[in-house]
């Protein structure tokens, strides 16, 4: 469900997700998103865990792939870097967060510009992308047991409206 590929594109599929100032990008996949398409209201937000105090300074930019239904990630040379991404993005900096508590991204507009696509489906995957950017932050992995990162979406379907009876109303002459 995660993976963090290197300077050379080399990919790392299990362990820490490394993300490394201009060096290493990371990914997240989220499969079967049970979200409907184009919800009246969503937010969406990444909780994470450093994984070492001495890689606990994120300084990067997520964004989710602009794509249907995200692939999973795979040993293919680059296979994060090379991903289509969204056009919405969000800042994610800070100093010595430490690794014992979460931190939260506000991740609503990815997610929302994802499930505005007109090829999204209810159950499709979304695949969240960390750029190398300027900092560096080592995160606990989906395989790692404890304090890994999640996502939490919320939202509201859009209510279809029961058709307006109207009363007929008949003069008698």
């Amino acid at each position: 469900h995660d993976a963090w590929q290197g300077a050379a594109g080399a990919m790392t599929l299990t362990g820490q997700v490394r993300v490394s100032a201009g060096t290493a990008w990371g990914g997240l996949l989220l499969p079967g998103v049970a979200v409907p398409k184009s919800p009246s209201s969503l937010t969406a937000t990444l909780y994470y865990q450093a994984s070492a105090t001495s890689h606990d300074s994120p300084g990067h930019t997520w964004y989710a792939q602009a794509a249907d239904s995200a692939a999973a990630f795979t040993t293919t040379t680059s296979d994060i870097s090379s991903r289509t991404r969204t056009t919405a993005s969000v800042a994610d900096s800070a100093t010595d967060i430490g690794n014992t508590t979460y931190r939260s991204v506000d991740v609503s507009s990815l997610i929302s510009e994802v499930v505005g696509r007109s090829g999204w489906a209810s159950g499709n995957n979304i695949a969240l992308i960390a750029d190398g950017g300027s900092g560096d932050l080592w995160m606990r992995s989906y395989d790692g047991g404890t304090g890994v990162w999640y996502v939490v979406i919320e939202y509201a379907a859009v209510e279809s409206m029961p058709p307006i009876r109207r009363p007929r109303i008949y003069v008698r002459l």
